[in-house]
């Protein structure tokens, strides 16, 4: 399944998935903002 049109979340670099995550763990932005900002739905960002 592709996510807004990327790639699976699989194929983007250890970076990318880290930087996501990271501001997803911050808790400074809401899911919905993270999602927006990388063109991810906001399931991949959650798991």
């Amino acid at each position: 399944m592709l996510a807004m049109g990327h790639p699976e979340y699989s194929e983007f670099n250890e970076e990318f998935k880290a930087k996501v995550a990271i501001e997803a763990i911050r808790g400074l932005k809401a899911l919905t903002e993270i999602s927006l900002e990388y063109e991810l739905h906001q399931n991949k960002i959650s798991k």
